[in-house]
Order: structure tokens, then C-alpha cells, then sequence
């Protein structure tokens, strides 16, 4: 029971679906009286980390919500980091090498806000999926996360359209230019 109880606690933590959550425990058979106190004291502690707001919802609107151009501008960007990153690593002899090569590129994508069209497939579909959910919807735009026309946007057409197909031809471009080109030219035979 308490793997199960830490298991939903990783869950809550990933997912913020805190009234759903304890909706279904209510209503488990097995779950008794203890074990429901337990989860009630996890989800107000996770109620009081999130604000109990849908930020799921409020990424995918965000990421949907770019324009092409600047979609493009950010896939280049991110996997010109996460390239570089491989590329260090394979050219590293040690452990340490390795590991250096790798966290400061994607340090930097990650927390200059680059889109990568892989992690966007979790994110968005996440957010759809949160979206659909009256509840977390209600929340999202009462707490002034995402404004009703955002949250109408938030479809799978949206999300291959307006993101996917941007990021990817951005990922595309900073991978293979801007290091694979980039090092073809300068290390090639003459």
C-alpha cells in the first residue's frame, strides 16, 4: 500500500489532478479510512506547492501559442544545444567529460524556454489532455492561466500544426546545420 500511496504521490506531483485524484479514492473499495487521510494530507500539500492551478494547461497554450517563425527560431536553438551536447559527450575520453559536456548545453536549453518537437509531445498532449477535464479547465481560466480562446485552441490539429511542424523543421535545421554541416566543413579531407 505504500508503494502505491508513493506511486500516486509521483503521479499527483507530475499531474496537479488533485480534485480527480481524490475523487477516485473516495470511491476505491480498498483505499480505507487511513490510507484516504494520507492521500488528503499529500494533495494539500501538493495543493499548496501548484496554487492549485492547472500549470499542464497553461505550457501547452503557451507552446501551441507561438508563431511559426518563432517556433522555428526556437527548435534551431534548442537542438543546436542538444547536438552540441551528443557531440561533446561522444568527443569526451572520461566520465566526468561526459557528464559536463551534456548538463551545461542542456541546462541551457532548458531553462532559456527552447522548444524541442520530442518533449513538446508530452507536454502538449498533456495539456490537451488536462484541458478536457471540466474541472481543470474551469481553473485554468478563472485563475487567469489561459483565456477561454487559448483553451479552445488546445486540439491535436493545433498541436502538429502550430508547434510540431514548426519545432521539428527548427530541430531539424539546428542539428544537422549548425553542427553536423558545421563540423563536416571544418574537419573534412581535402
Amino acid at each position: 500500500l505504500k508503494e502505491r500511496l508513493q506511486k500516486l504521490s509521483e503521479i499527483l506531483e507530475k499531474t496537479l489532478e488533485v480534485d480527480e485524484i481524490i475523487a477516485l479514492a473516495n470511491t476505491a473499495p480498498e483505499i480505507n479510512h487511513n490510507t484516504k487521510e494520507d492521500l488528503k494530507e499529500m494533495v494539500t500539500m501538493l495543493r499548496e506547492r501548484s496554487d492549485g492551478r492547472p500549470i499542464g494547461i497553461k505550457i501547452a497554450a503557451g507552446k501551441v501559442g507561438l508563431s511559426f517563425g518563432k517556433a522555428v527560431v526556437l527548435g534551431f536553438l534548442c537542438n543546436w544545444l542538444v547536438c552540441l551536447a551528443v557531440w561533446q559527450a561522444t568527443g569526451s575520453r572520461d566520465m566526468a567529460g561526459k557528464i559536463l559536456g551534456i548538463f551545461f548545453p542542456i541546462l541551457l536549453f532548458v531553462t532559456a524556454g527552447f522548444e524541442h518537437s520530442i518533449a513538446n509531445m508530452y507536454y502538449i498532449s498533456a495539456g490537451i489532455l488536462a484541458s478536457h477535464s471540466p474541472v481543470l479547465a474551469d481553473a485554468a481560466v478563472s485563475s487567469g492561466l489561459v483565456s477561454p480562446e487559448a483553451l479552445q485552441g488546445l486540439s491535436c490539429g493545433s498541436m502538429l500544426l502550430r508547434n510540431l511542424l514548426p519545432v521539428t523543421i527548427g530541430n531539424i535545421l539546428g542539428g544537422s546545420g549548425f553542427v553536423g554541416m558545421l563540423y563536416w566543413f571544418v574537419y573534412r579531407r581535402k
